[in-house]
């Protein structure tokens, strides 16, 4: 493109070419600036497809929290009603529950002591996490009723 040109550059690349060519470059200055020119651009490109997609995603969470959000709140009543309704019987259940706990606990310790060292030492290991297992669920459970 010229310097004497009437037509305005159609996007940042024709820009700096034309800078590029009225400054006389030489043609490796002449490439150096075109690739510039051409990253700058994908770049902003890229910045763009970036910003729509977040917009996008913003759009479809509103619809969805729009057409599910009713739904939603009355699941969450309902789970409260019924935690409400079962807490009394979980309570009671607790005391016999973890008596029973205790028993089985107890027999598997005296099996565990009986086997061998290996076998002996896995099987304490499993007990143990079985335990924690039960203990956070415990813990859940007493914690929503």
């Amino acid at each position: 493109m010229s310097p004497t040109s009437t037509t305005p550059p159609r996007s940042a690349a024709s820009a700096d070419e034309a800078r590029v060519s009225s400054n006389g470059g030489s043609p490796c200055e002449q490439a150096m600036g075109r690739g510039a020119a051409i990253a700058r651009d994908a770049a902003y490109v890229a910045v763009g497809f970036g910003v729509l997609a977040f917009q996008k995603a913003q759009v479809r969470r509103r619809e969805l929290s729009d057409r599910y959000g009713d739904q939603l709140g009355e699941a969450r009543r309902l789970v409260a009603t019924a935690t409400t309704l079962a807490g009394p019987t979980v309570r009671a259940a607790s005391g016999p529950i973890e008596r029973l706990e205790q028993r089985c606990d107890a027999a598997i310790e005296v099996i565990v002591d009986l086997l061998p060292e290996p076998l002996g030492s896995a099987a304490g290991q499993a007990h143990r996490a079985a335990q924690a297992a039960r203990h956070s669920v415990r813990a859940r459970v007493f914690a929503t009723v």
